[in-house]
C-alpha cells in the first residue's frame, strides 16, 4: 500500500513484478486487484494506470513463454485417436 500511495512510478512497476514473481503460481495463486475508492487509499491515477500496464505486460510475458514451452514439445507427443472426432464430439 506504501508503495502504490507514496513510490515512484519505477518504485511500483518494481513492486508489481515483485508481488508476481513471489506469489504466482502456474496454477494461480496471485489476482492483482485494486481498491474501490483507491484515492481513499491514497492512491494516484498515474500510479494505478502503470500498476495495471506493469500486470498487463507481466501478463502477455508469461503468456509468450508458455506458448513457446508449448511449441518446444511439438513432434514429440505420442497421439491416439482422431482429434477431427474428439472436436466433433458432444
Amino acid at each position: 500500500q506504501a508503495t502504490m500511495a507514496h513510490g515512484t512510478l519505477d518504485e511500483i512497476r518494481a513492486y508489481c513484478r515483485k508481488l508476481v514473481t513471489t506469489l504466482g503460481r502456474p496454477e494461480g495463486g496471485f489476482m492483482a486487484r485494486w481498491y474501490s475508492d483507491p484515492a481513499g487509499a491514497g492512491h494516484r491515477q498515474e500510479a494505478i494506470d502503470v500498476m495495471c500496464e506493469e500486470f498487463l505486460k507481466l501478463s502477455q510475458e508469461h503468456s509468450v513463454r508458455q506458448q513457446a514451452e508449448i511449441r518446444k514439445m511439438r513432434g514429440k507427443l505420442n497421439w491416439e485417436g482422431s482429434l477431427d472426432a474428439m472436436r466433433t464430439d458432444k
